[in-house]
């Protein structure tokens, strides 16, 4: 896993790592990365299953409800039918750009209030 963090958002780029894993090392490392906003991608070789990406909507909740700060998925081959499945629950996006898009867009809405 590769971590790096710009002025938006903490990125966690998994390589080879499971979901399992990244959700250890998101709770193992929670004081650092709860301090802004998440986004993970993940690569083509990792399953994507809804079961999956569902593992993520306790963080996902946190974000949004307790830290007001927002968590983003990158992922390059979801189905659109897993995405209409998952996007009132999740923030899921095919590329990067999009997901500092998303992360933009809620703080601006943070900061009117919604």
């Amino acid at each position: 896993m590769i971590k790096t963090t710009d002025k938006q958002a903490t990125i966690l780029a998994l390589e080879e790592e499971s979901i399992a894993e990244i959700l250890g090392f998101i709770e193992e490392h929670q004081n650092t990365l709860y301090q802004s906003h998440l986004i993970i991608t993940i690569p083509n070789n990792i399953s994507e299953s809804i079961s999956d990406l569902m593992s993520f909507l306790p963080i996902a909740q946190m974000y949004r409800q307790e830290l007001r700060k927002s968590f983003v998925l990158v992922c390059d081959v979801i189905a659109t039918e897993k995405l209409e499945e998952l996007e009132d629950e999740l923030n899921i996006t095919p590329s990067l750009q999009e997901a500092h898009d998303i992360v933009e867009m809620e703080e601006i809405e943070r900061d009117l209030g919604f």
